[in-house]
């Protein structure tokens, strides 16, 4: 396993998929919360220090700030958020907390990363696999893989999400990485003439999709969908974006999802 991988796999639930492991959430009420004054900005040594110390791991450090805690510094890198000392000498994954003296608390990495989620997924509408309603009142985009059991199962169920006005669109997300026969497959997928078709085929009755296009450039997509995935910290599927950018992490049925996305 690699040490991104295996990093990655330890971050909070809301980021783990079904096919991983369930996603226990913890919800709060939306509150108003004072964020302490942030330490100095990162420095480009400082900057260039974490990203040859990450480096090591196969991660690539792209930003560096200072979070809310003294001493603590927000990592934005293409395996998703990690916080670190401005050495690099200890780093930890997951979200970060703020709590008032009444109890209330806020999720301060998703009220910040949210919005760039939405944007960075949109700009990938194009190249997506889209199962629309009817009856459109809201979209969702999965990220999916052929060979997970629970993207199967979300699929086979589509037709309630269609029927409650939920649009599906989905992104390639290979789990085993771009190195391995599944990628090619989905590939195939995305090359077919009517990818829509062939990605039920290959999840329902297990087709392998025949391409009729330029199959660098659907691998050249396969990896740009993974790839993004991997910046928002997913690491398994299925994984649900939502319009607002918030991630729901594995299976939710579409009587669930619809209260999730309607809260």
């Amino acid at each position: 396993m690699s040490v991104i991988r295996h990093i990655t796999t330890l971050t909070l639930c809301s980021f783990i998929a079904a096919c991983g492991a369930e996603e226990q959430s913890v919800k709060a009420e939306t509150t108003q919360q004072t964020v302490p004054e942030q330490a100095s900005e990162v420095s480009q040594d400082e900057l260039q220090q974490l990203k040859n110390r990450f480096s090591k791991l196969k991660i690539e450090v792209q930003e560096a700030q200072p979070s809310p805690v003294a001493g603590l510094y927000e990592l934005t890198t293409n395996a998703g958020v990690f916080y670190s000392s401005l050495e690099g000498d200890y780093f930890l994954t997951g979200t970060l907390f703020s709590l008032d003296k009444e109890g209330n608390y806020v999720d301060l990495l998703a009220a910040k990363q949210q919005p760039l989620n939405a944007e960075k997924v949109e700009a990938l509408a194009d190249s997506m696999i889209v199962y629309k309603a009817d009856n459109e009142k809201h979209v969702i985009t999965v990220f999916t893989d052929i060979t997970c059991g629970y993207c199967l199962k979300l699929h086979r169920e589509l037709q309630d999400y269609l029927d409650k006005g939920i649009t599906v669109r989905y992104l390639a997300y290979p789990r085993n990485g771009l190195q391995n026969q599944t990628a090619e497959e989905m590939a195939k997928i995305w090359c077919a003439e009517d990818n829509a078709q062939a990605l039920h085929a290959a999840k329902v009755d297990r087709q392998s999709a025949e391409p009729i296009g330029d199959m660098a450039m659907c691998r050249a997509t396969v990896a740009e969908h993974f790839n993004l995935g991997r910046e928002l910290g997913i690491s398994g599927t299925p994984a649900i974006i939502l319009e607002s950018g918030e991630i729901v992490g594995g299976y939710v049925d579409a009587n669930q999802l619809l209260k999730i996305i309607e809260k």
